[in-house]
């Protein structure tokens, strides 16, 4: 992002001396109109050539003074007389003094002819004009030498001097040279009315470098016009200006001068202005309708740069995209260096930055990058490419005026990074506020920082687009890719991804592993459920969520139809642990460590619990305890009272499919029926009315039966809420009464409303028999 820099720094230096050529050669021609016309009061209507002075044949000198002090003196080695009413001189040197009658510039001619009717005076044959410089250091009038490089020539074939209408004009080639400086133009008009300069066309001025590690400096112009009056000079119709590999042209280029030592104020350039540098360490071209360079009181030092209307500034680096666009681009820079300090860009800004070189290292050849037909494409940017949005934009450069510091942005901000490969996501920035923050060493982008309504949109080659909202954001970037690998929001942050959201305080997006983590009273949602956490974790490449610490979830049943389930239908679940990890392709979810799950005063207690949201099944394993209301029993007043019932076992699995709820591994159930101790359990649910109920049980595996005064053994029991019976069989089963003894048979059923028990024997058994057991 070097804008503007190296060409704007040559085209001042450039024009600086162009016009310091041209205001000498102004000089001299005010000079030479004083020469022809009265110098004072007493001499006025004096003709140049005094009637009394005869015409010889050989020698001629005029001196003109004013209080003793010279202002003009003649000499010329042939006086011819006069033919045609003019007096003919040959071989002229003219000599016009200053007003410290000291410092002079000097005419020379093979010719000159002075017709005293039509006041016209003309030069001839090879006409020399030479600028001297004052030499601020001489006293008591004392000449001292001036230099060769301060000394100004200007060289013509033919010049005309008209007193009515106060012009010099000359058809011819004019020629100049000042040191190094020398040029050339067809058609010289100099009119002493507005203070003006003029040359015709085919104007071409050169400065010769200083050594031979510079280039030569080449201006060309239509036509040259300067103005003493206004102290303006305008270089007209496709004016241009090359320095090696430095071009700048524009249609127009007008310099305004200061009157006090006729130093550069100030260059407009107007019409299709074009700067261009093919300087390896430049490589920039600068397109604009405008452009104005503001120059210090020296002359010499470039203070800021205007550019306006359709701004343009385009890196030439094969290597290095860089394009901004803007409706105005000011650069100031820093006292007298001509380095730049500051950019500041306006009105519809776009910048479009890309290392082309760092994406050809980074892509894997043999991978297929995005293509031109790509959606999260647009515009002129390619794989790896930003592109920068904004009302506003500055630039800070550090000290050495080339590598950047930071670039700050304000109002409604965008920033787009297009992605290096098709598998990657394309990202879009936009807050009020943008600071991007470059590396001391480097011009890489190493930081991004936004502010106030901060918004990011991740766009993946497929599926719905991931949206996040904050008050502040921090973005850093991968040294080697050079695209952005870590995003920080924070400050009421809100994420979106489909029918899923998100929010918290802190969020940090890692962009290499697609993870998501967020802190401060983070908490994710969808249409059925909310999760809290201390710690919430996306990990998008394993389609897999975390939670620790404090885990709490809300699992809203939207469904208010009559059905059967582990819980009530149509009221909240909660659940609890201290970590949770979630599946988010097969919603698979697993609560662990002191995992529960309760509604109202339902719960379900385990090491940990799987919910399995898509099979509608729940898994709950190692100290698994439920408090569950399965049995209930009309009172008095005819309602129903609910009965608690608690199971305790190692592992827990429920399945809405089946409506079944199997316990295994050392199981304990405490209900109506007393404590079932088993190795497995399973109870079948239906429904009544809105409610679930028990209704049966099935216990297999060292079936144990406890109730007050009594004791149930076999291998399996099953129970029916409705008959309120259970059949024990295997073992074989037997019934122990702490009164009655005990009973035993291939089966029993006992049932506990009278506490009856019938008994099936086996083959030796030829009858049942029925005993009265009392309570």
């Amino acid at each position: 992002m070097q804008f503007f820099d190296t060409q704007l720094i040559k085209l001042g230096r450039s024009i600086a001396v162009l016009v310091l050529t041209i205001v000498l050669g102004a000089v001299y021609v005010s000079y030479y109109r004083r020469s022809l016309s009265p110098n004072s009061r007493e001499e006025r209507g004096q003709k140049i050539l005094p009637e009394n002075i005869s015409a010889v044949t050989e020698g001629f000198s005029f001196l003109q003074s004013d209080q003793g002090q010279a202002k003009l003196e003649i000499n010329a080695k042939i006086n011819l007389g006069f033919k045609d009413n003019k007096n003919l001189l040959e071989s002229v040197t003219v000599k016009v003094f200053g007003k410290d009658g000291v410092h002079h510039d000097t005419i020379t001619s093979q010719h000159c002819e002075y017709d005293q009717q039509k006041e016209e005076i003309v030069f001839s044959g090879d006409v020399v004009i030479t600028l001297s410089q004052i030499n601020n250091k001489t006293s008591n009038h004392k000449v001292e030498p001036i230099p060769n490089d301060k000394i100004t020539t200007i060289h013509v074939e033919r010049i005309r001097y008209l007193k009515s209408g106060g012009t010099a004009e000359s058809d011819g080639q004019v020629i100049f040279d000042r040191g190094n400086i020398h040029g050339k133009g067809r058609g010289l008009v100099y009119d002493s009315n507005r203070g003006s300069l003029l040359l015709n066309s085919d104007v071409e001025i050169f400065v010769e470098p200083a050594n031979s590690q510079m280039s030569q400096i080449q201006i060309r112009c239509g036509s040259l016009d300067y103005n003493k009056s206004s102290n303006q000079m305008e270089m007209r119709s496709k004016v241009t200006l090359t320095e090696g590999d430095t071009f700048m042209e524009a249609d127009e280029v007008k310099a305004l001068l200061r009157e006090e030592d006729s130093s550069i104020r100030r260059i407009d350039a107007e019409g299709k202005v074009r700067s261009i540098s093919r300087d390896p360490q430049v490589l920039l071209q600068v397109d604009a309708a405008h452009v104005s360079y503001f120059f210090d009181s020296t002359g010499r030092w470039l203070n800021k740069v205007i550019a306006r209307q359709d701004v343009i500034a385009r890196s030439l680096d094969p290597q290095i995209k860089r394009d901004l666009l803007a409706n105005e681009m000011e650069i100031l820079f820093r006292p007298q260096s001509n380095v730049i300090r500051t950019l500041h860009a306006t009105g519809n800004t776009v910048l479009v930055f890309a290392d082309k070189k760092a994406v050809a290292q980074t892509v894997n050849p043999n991978t297929t990058p995005p293509t031109a037909y790509d959606c999260r494409f647009g515009g002129d940017c390619e794989p790896g490419a930003r592109r920068l949005k904004s009302p506003e934009l500055n630039a800070f450069f550090r000290k050495d005026g080339k590598k950047l510091s930071h670039v700050t942005t304000k109002g409604k901000s965008l920033l787009e990074e297009f992605p290096l490969q098709s598998k990657d996501d394309k990202k879009l920035l936009s807050a009020l506020s943008f600071v991007l923050t470059y590396g001391k060493d480097s011009d890489q982008l190493e930081k991004f920082n936004a502010e106030q309504q901060v918004k990011v949109d991740i766009f993946p080659p497929s599926g719905p687009v991931r949206t996040s909202t904050s008050d502040h954001l921090e973005a850093f970037f991968d040294p080697k890719t050079r695209q952005i690998s870590q995003l920080h929001q924070f400050g009421h942050f809100n994420y979106k991804e489909g029918a899923q959201q998100a929010m918290a305080d802190d969020a940090r997006y890692s962009l290499e592993d697609r993870r998501l983590l967020l802190e401060g009273l983070p908490q994710i949602r969808d249409a059925a459920s909310k999760t809290s956490a201390d710690v919430i974790e996306f990990h998008q490449l394993q389609n897999l969520l975390t939670a620790r610490g404090h885990v709490r979830s809300l699992f809203v049943n939207q469904e208010k139809k009559e059905q059967t389930g582990f819980f009530e239908p149509g009221a909240p679940v909660y659940a609890s642990a201290e970590s949770l990890e979630v599946q988010t392709q097969t919603g698979i979810a697993r609560y662990d460590q002191k995992a529960k799950l309760w509604q109202d005063d339902q719960v379900l207690r385990a090491t940990t619990i799987y919910l399995y949201r898509q099979e509608k099944r729940l898994v709950a394993e190692k100290n698994v305890s439920t408090l569950l209301y399965l049995e209930s029993e009309k009172s008095q007043a005819g309602k129903k009272d609910r009965k608690l019932t608690t199971v305790q076992a190692d592992r827990m699995q429920y399945d809405d499919l089946d409506q079944k709820i199997h316990y295994e591994k050392s199981v304990r159930m405490n209900g109506s029926m007393g404590t079932v101790q088993s190795d497995q359990l399973e109870v079948f649910l239906t429904s009544d009315g809105n409610q679930k109920s028990m209704e049966r049980m099935a216990a297999n595996g060292k079936v144990k039966i406890l109730q007050p005064g009594k004791t149930s053994i076999s291998d399996s029991a099953e129970f029916f809420q409705k008959e309120k019976k259970v059949i024990l069989a295997g073992g074989p089963p037997r019934i122990v009464d702490s009164e009655r003894g005990s009973t035993s048979g291939a089966r029993l059923t006992l049932f506990f409303d009278d506490g009856s028990i019938a008994v099936e024997g086996g083959p030796e058994t030829r009858s049942i028999t029925t005993q009265r057991v009392s309570k």
